[in-house]
């Protein structure tokens, strides 16, 4: 399982969820799992979460996801951010660069 644990206390811009999100995937898709560290992180906007979480989940299904990525020490707020997120998807909206559902 690879580890991260370095992150700025706020991750604010979509360019930075998609760079995670690419990172991430990369890992995912040579086999691996992942482990997020997010203790350090004390803010995280819909923006990033939305980027974040949106290119994860058009890639793996939600139950793979929680099974090979793991996001570690969440405060309350990036819980509810990235569920926000989820929801989201889930409900059919995607980022601009994605095709929509219908």
């Amino acid at each position: 399982m690879k580890e991260a644990n370095s992150f700025d206390t706020a991750l604010r811009s979509a360019s930075e969820g998609a760079a995670l999100a690419e990172q991430v995937l990369e890992r995912l898709d040579a086999g691996e799992s992942v482990r997020l560290d997010l203790s350090s992180v004390e803010i995280m906007t819909p923006s990033f979460a939305n980027t974040l979480v949106m290119m994860l989940m058009a890639r793996y299904e939600l139950a793979e996801l929680r099974a090979r990525c793991e996001f570690a020490n969440r405060s309350a707020h990036i819980i509810e951010v990235m569920n926000r997120a989820a929801t989201r998807y889930q409900r059919g909206i995607r980022l601009s660069s994605q095709r929509q559902a219908s």
